[in-house]
This record gives C-alpha cells, sequence and structure tokens, in this order.
C-alpha cells in the first residue's frame, strides 16, 4: 500500500487526501490548524460557493490566472463529478444568480464538518494542529519533517493554499517548501480583494452599494478592464463584486500600473442622448426644486452630493436655473463618476493569491512536479487564480482529485538528483 503525504487540509488538500484514499492508498494529511477546511469555512461570506454550474470551458475562461493549465484536471474532474460526489454523500445544494452552486443550507459550516466525517469514514490519517517546518526528497521517497516528527511516504502533494487570510493558516509556507525543492515562485500579488482610493469621499457613503452599474480601469486614457454588476463604497475606497473582479484582471495585465482611474457609469443602460432625456423630465417634475432634489429619483440619495460635485454644480442651485452645458456636464459624470486607484488592500485581505510556483514545472495531466519525481502539487499555491463565483473552490477541487490519484496510483520513479 502507498503511502502519501498530503500538506494542508484546505479544499484542494481534502480532495487530493480522500481521491488518494479512494485509490487505496494510506493518507497522512497535514494541518497547522485544529480543524480541517478552515478557509473553506469562510468561503463565499460563510455560505461556501462552491463551484459554479457554466460549462469547463467557460471555468476556463473565468480563470485569467493561466487557466488553460487547468484543461486536463477540468477534463478529470468536472463540476458535475463534484456535485455528484457531493449530492451522493448527503450535501443537498441550489443554483443562484450567475450559476453559483451553494450548499442548500446556506452553511459553510455543514461542508467542512461533511469533509471530516468523510475523512475519518475513508481511513485517513489527520495530524491536526501539527505544522509542516520542511519536506525533502530522499531517493525515490519523500520525507516531511511535521511539528511531530518527520514522516516518510511514497509522494507528498503540497496544498498549502496561498498568502491570503493567513488567519486560516494560509501564510504562503508551500511556496517555501517548493523553492527548496528546486522549484520557481512567480510573483505574488493579491486579487479579488478591493481597490483604495486617492480621494476620501468614499469614506462618506461607507456601506452604499450599487447595482446594475459598470465599472472600468482606466489608464493613460486606454481602458484596460471592465465589469458590469454590483459594487460597494467602503471607508478606504471602494470594493462588491465587480470591483474584486477588475483587482484580478489587475493583478494580470501589465498595463495595470497604480496608479489607475476607475471610472463608474451609473446608467450604463442608457446612452448619453437617452439619459439626457431622462434629466430633462426629472428636471421638469422638480423645476421648482434645487439640484439635490431634481436627482432624487434617479440616484441613491448619499450619492446625489457627490455626482452634483463632479460635475460643478452647487446642490443648491435651482434646477431651473441649470444650463444645458450643465447638463450635458451632469451626462458626462453620470456615465463616468471617477475615482484614482491608488492599489489595493494588503494580500492578506485578499480572497486569492495571483501567483505562486510557476505552471511551467508541474505537469498539468497528473500535478506531479517535473522537477522533482512523486511530488505533487494542488491548489492555490500554484499559480492559478479565477474571478469569483465559484470558479477558485473548484480549481482547487479539481487539481486536488488529480494530484491525489495520480500520487496513489503512479508507479513510483526513483528520484535522480
Amino acid at each position: 500500500m502507498k503511502e502519501i503525504l498530503v500538506i494542508g487540509a484546505g479544499a484542494a488538500g481534502i480532495m487530493a487526501a480522500l481521491a488518494a484514499a479512494e485509490a487505496g492508498a494510506r493518507v497522512h494529511l497535514f494541518e497547522k490548524n485544529d480543524i480541517v477546511g478552515k478557509k473553506m469555512g469562510i468561503t463565499g461570506k460563510g455560505r461556501c460557493n462552491l463551484t459554479n454550474s457554466c460549462s469547463m470551458a467557460d471555468f476556463i475562461a473565468h480563470t485569467p490566472g493561466h487557466g488553460k493549465f487547468l484543461y486536463s484536471a477540468y477534463e478529470q474532474f468536472t463540476n458535475q463529478d463534484l456535485l455528484d460526489k457531493l449530492h451522493t454523500w448527503g450535501l443537498a445544494t441550489k443554483e443562484e444568480r450567475g450559476g453559483r452552486i451553494f450548499p442548500q443550507s446556506d452553511s459553510a459550516i455543514e461542508v467542512r464538518k461533511l469533509f471530516y466525517r468523510k475523512l475519518c469514514q475513508k481511513g485517513v490519517d489527520l495530524h491536526l494542529s501539527n505544522a509542516v517546518h520542511a519536506v525533502k526528497a530522499w531517493g525515490s521517497r519523500m520525507v516531511v519533517s511535521a511539528a511531530s516528527g518527520n514522516y516518510e511516504g511514497d509522494a507528498c502533494i503540497i496544498t498549502t493554499g496561498g498568502m491570503s487570510y493567513p488567519v486560516t493558516g494560509s501564510t504562503g509556507d508551500g511556496y517555501g517548501f517548493a523553492r527548496s525543492l528546486g522549484h520557481s515562485v512567480t510573483e505574488l500579488k493579491p486579487s479579488l480583494i478591493p481597490f483604495t482610493t486617492e480621494e476620501t469621499w468614499p469614506h462618506t457613503l461607507s456601506g452604499l452599494s450599487l447595482r446594475n452599474v459598470e465599472a472600468s480601469l482606466w489608464k493613460r486614457g486606454k481602458k484596460a478592464a471592465s465589469h458590469f454588476g454590483e459594487m460597494l463604497f467602503t471607508h478606504f475606497g471602494v470594493s462588491g463584486p465587480i470591483i474584486l473582479m477588475l483587482s484580478t484582471e489587475a493583478a494580470h495585465k501589465k498595463s495595470c500600473v497604480f496608479p489607475m482611474q476607475l471610472r463608474i457609469d451609473l446608467k450604463p443602460a442608457l446612452s448619453k442622448e437617452k439619459l439626457d432625456a431622462r434629466l430633462r423630465r426629472d428636471f421638469e417634475k422638480y423645476i421648482r426644486k434645487e439640484a439635490a432634489n431634481g436627482l432624487k429619483d434617479l440616484l441613491p440619495q448619499r450619492l446625489i452630493p457627490i455626482v452634483l460635485d463632479q460635475a460643478g454644480i452647487a446642490a443648491a442651485c435651482p434646477v431651473n436655473q441649470i444650463s444645458r452645458e450643465q447638463r450635458q456636464d451632469l451626462v458626462d459624470t453620470l456615465k463616468a463618476l471617477s475615482l484614482t486607484v491608488t492599489g489595493t488592500r494588503p494580500i492578506e485581505e485578499a480572497i486569492v493569491t495571483a501567483g505562486g510556483i510557476a505552471v511551467k514545472e508541474i505537469n498539468p495531466k497528473m500535478m506531479e512536479s517535473k522537477l522533482v519525481p512523486n511530488l505533487y502539487f494542488a491548489g492555490e499555491v500554484i499559480d492559478i487564480d479565477a474571478f469569483t463565483g465559484g470558479y477558485n473552490l473548484q480549481a482547487a477541487f479539481s487539481t486536488g482529485f488529480v494530484a491525489g490519484t495520480a500520487a496513489a496510483t503512479k508507479e513510483c520513479i526513483p528520484c535522480e538528483n
């Protein structure tokens, strides 16, 4: 019976351990926390966005961080394979807007507890509260040095996650293990993370959410990326789904160098001509009111002073005194409310980490190292990252399944180093 050593009991590590055990191996799963799936327990705002119902081709398209590397993993373990497995284990799921899949109970804790039960049922040796300090290749064997001692196995799978949410145990340990074994680690950047802004007025709108808007990033007059949906103002800048997706694009595009301009189209469904017509109707309705009251049917109350200020119109200006030129300036502002993005929040606050172990050094069909036989990687520790919507967890589950299965079934090859 082969012995497999898995480091990190997140989504990728849990799936790798289960896959290896189901393939007949004895599995040791090491985790520095006292529970498994700690980060998974806080995903999706505590609801656990397990995966997405879209096609696997769409998964690739929604993964700007080396999505093509996942072709083989997604062929071997699809979103439907994951759901079939979870349903067989008794977890009821539901689909929500954008194809996002959640547990019916809306409880990430239920998912974490389910995985813990399955690990126990499959006979996986759980080494909780047992941090790993080093990984070494010894001939054809792999050796893991943990707090409780040294462990030797036929293969080792590193699934330690990235640098985000260090409170969950993701402190970048895997990058050090990989480097010590000769692997390259690409530049680490925060992804799916809020932006900070130079302007302070977002602080006055903190907590205000905007729906059905389009946000775009600009550099030297050229649009670098844009997304439509929901965003949120915060005490430090902007956040929300479309801002998080923009941050992912910024992490991967060379043209995205901070500072950058963020433009918010508050009425993307309306052309400038139609928006101007709408303003004329509203101004006619509130012709005896001040400008601040003339926009109350069009915008959230808290946002009106900001928009008027950017348009150069005094809030107390009577509606009937607003000139055609001022109205055009107002239209331009509504179509491109501007902020200066100075950067992102710290990487520790990112949902995922962009960058990681170089994909060119990993066999995508097995998740095995091309440099060290019997060494495997899975999940966020690899240089792969996707947009929000269940894509990152599926990548973790799929690469974990492939790595665990390959490690348990592949004939050991002696290390030549």
